[in-house]
């Protein structure tokens, strides 16, 4: 971005934002060119086991109510019963390699109906309140393709 990148200010009460896009439109129709949650870089790559309803993840340092969206990669199936990008919560931490989610905080496990691979990421909230208005500065936002 060779200018300022700024979102509008929440006018009463907060939001919370999980998810980022860009587009040629900034209301309407348009066409969105990159999508993506709001998280650090990808966690790690997610195998679905459908014996016992867990994500192996390698090293995920992932917490008990953490949120955690996995994406579909080129010529991968997602787990059965995951749906691309929605935001799921971390049930259990069986271990520092599996984690078990849920579709609300503290809710069932969710069922992992087939076996499946995908694209982990932790989610982070951005919350934004009256008088803060999220930007990026001249040079400060780089979305690079592989």
């Amino acid at each position: 971005n060779s200018s300022s990148v700024t979102f509008p200010a929440p006018t009463a009460g907060s939001s919370t934002i999980i998810y980022w896009g860009i587009g040629t439109g900034s209301a309407g129709t348009g066409q969105l060119l990159y999508r993506g949650p709001i998280s650090s870089n990808p966690i790690g790559f997610a195998l679905g086991e459908s014996t016992d309803d867990t994500l192996t993840i390698k090293n995920h340092a992932l917490g008990v109510s953490d949120r955690v969206a996995v994406f579909s990669l080129a010529n991968l199936s997602l787990p059965g019963n995951i749906t691309e990008g929605t935001v799921y919560f971390v049930k259990t931490v069986p271990s520092s390699d599996t984690i078990t989610i849920s579709g609300t905080d503290g809710g069932p496990t969710l069922d992992i109906t087939s076996d499946g691979q995908g694209l982990a990421y932790k989610i982070l909230p951005y919350t934004t309140t009256v008088g803060i208005q999220p930007q990026f500065a001249p040079g400060a936002l780089r979305i690079t393709e592989d």
